[in-house]
């Protein structure tokens, strides 16, 4: 901002108050010269403006005799009328420095209130510094939590994709556990035939077993039937052979009274060898015969015969051997 000039605010002053100022003009001037940043001295320029003033007015009073003395009256006139004005001007300018105590008061009471917020913003502001440190520290922790949480994140990303695999996996192990359960289906589907075909060939079989033992029994019947005719057929025999026995007895004894042989001994060893040997070959032939019927039969039949063929076995040597002791 530019400076007002010393001498243009002492014009601009006697202007305004036409060589006629009060108490209150002389303060406003004063403002006006510390406004535009000159230093007063208050004295010297109050014998400045009063000199001035003096001139000023000598000047008027020359031209005043030299004018009519209209012009005197006239300019009479006016200072009477300015010297009114300027009375109404010095009530106003009372009023107005009354005002101006007001507002002196009032920035008095605000300096005060300035001073005191002052305080409160300093105190504010040693606040605001702790608060600047304990947020830096805050910072601080926020960012070594950042690269925890960015640490985290990685083992995040590695556990996802852990699961993902896993994921997979187990698909493909449910679609493996469902090829099994369809296989394993298709194995207790089979097994339910199995089954079938099992229990509908034990029931053949005990119709078979059934069937055998009947046979069984009708076999030992005819045996027994047969072995009784043999016992009876070998005693009618060993009757029949004794008295022929017992006539040639008597001739040998009468002979050979005095010599003994062992003849007869020797003749029953031979014909005991005879019939051993008679029997052993019509066993084997029976017994060959056996096996072919045996074979010819299914092999869950050849169990069953294998068993119950024993008793029948022994029967047959036990009638060759009778049926040799008749011949």
């Amino acid at each position: 901002m530019k400076k007002k000039d010393f001498f243009a605010i002492i014009n601009e002053f006697f202007k305004d108050t036409e060589y006629s100022w009060n108490h209150d003009d002389w303060v406003y001037l004063i403002e006006q010269m510390k406004d535009a940043g000159y230093k007063v001295n208050e004295p010297e320029l109050g014998a400045i403006l009063e000199r001035e003033r003096e001139d000023h007015f000598k000047k008027i009073e020359e031209k005043g005799k030299k004018s009519e003395d209209e012009n005197v009256r006239k300019i009479s006139k006016e200072l009477e009328t300015r010297e009114k004005q300027l009375d109404k001007k010095e009530v106003s300018m009372k009023k107005k420095g009354k005002e101006l105590d007001k507002r002196e008061a009032e920035l008095d009471t605000e300096k005060e209130l300035m001073k005191k917020t002052d305080e409160i913003l300093s105190l504010k502001k040693q606040e605001l510094v702790h608060l600047d440190k304990s947020l830096m520290e805050h910072s601080l922790t926020l960012e070594k939590k950042e690269l925890d949480l960015q640490g985290y994140e990685r083992q995040l990303s590695l556990y996802r994709e852990d699961i993902l695999t896993k994921e997979m996996e187990i698909v493909k192990e449910k679609r493996d556990l469902e090829i099994l359960r369809s296989e394993i289906m298709k194995r207790e589907k089979a097994y339910d035939d199995l089954v079938k075909n099992l229990k509908e060939r034990l029931d053949d079989l005990k119709m078979n077993s059934e069937k055998i033992s009947v046979m069984e029994k009708n076999t030992i019947k005819k045996i027994e039937k047969i072995e009784k005719r043999i016992v009876e057929e070998e005693n009618k025999i060993e009757k029949e052979s004794i008295k022929p026995k017992e006539k040639e007895k008597k001739k040998v004894v009468k002979k050979t009274a005095s010599k003994k042989t062992p003849t007869k001994k020797i003749i029953q060893k031979k014909k005991v060898s005879k019939k051993k040997a008679v029997s052993k070959k019509e066993v084997k032939t029976k017994a060959e015969k056996t096996k072919k019927d045996a074979d010819k039969k299914p092999s869950v039949n050849k169990k069953v015969a294998k068993k119950k063929t024993i008793p029948k076995k022994s029967s047959i040597k036990k009638v060759s051997s009778k049926i040799v002791k008749k011949k």
